[in-house]
């Protein structure tokens, strides 16, 4: 199963509290019972997110952000973008368009070909599916997990 993560569930992952989804997810992820595809731009996004949000800096360690850094680079495929998403199309075949910033996740997908993209995004989740990518929230992408009985209670 290829998955791509937004952004925000990568910054969220790291402050997870124990039996959270975030965490089940962590936890899967740790297992490899699932592949995880990144591009250049959400990994920039992710540190300097981290790395420069005073949210963050205040309450991580810069060792800690640096050992979630590794793993995420270590259990993550690289994906290079091909795919330009543009605004004008989303809005043409949703009716809407998420921020056009968000616009490099997308692309993210589609070149990946990824099954889901797990977001907290209140607008990208309306989008519902892009290319043959489902977008769901963290809590949808647990119950899948069940579901696939990679996860047990």
């Amino acid at each position: 199963m290829r998955i791509v993560f937004d952004t925000n569930i990568l910054v969220s992952i790291v402050i997870a509290k124990k039996n959270s989804n975030l965490y089940k997810i962590m936890e899967a992820w740790s297992l490899d019972l699932f592949e995880v595809i990144i591009s250049n731009p959400i990994l920039e996004e992710l540190r300097n997110t981290l790395y420069k949000t005073e949210y963050f800096t205040t309450r991580i360690n810069s060792g800690t952000i640096d050992n979630y850094l590794e793993f995420v680079q270590k259990y993550t495929i690289p994906q290079n973008i091909h795919t330009e998403i543009k605004t004008q199309e989303l809005i043409m075949t949703y009716g809407f368009a998420p921020n056009q910033e968000d616009n490099f996740i997308l692309s993210t997908v589609v070149d990946a070909n990824a099954e889901y993209l797990i977001t907290g995004d209140k607008k990208i989740l309306q989008l519902g599916i892009v290319a043959n990518t489902k977008i769901i929230n963290p809590a949808q992408f647990v119950e899948i997990l069940y579901r696939k009985r990679f996860l047990l209670d």
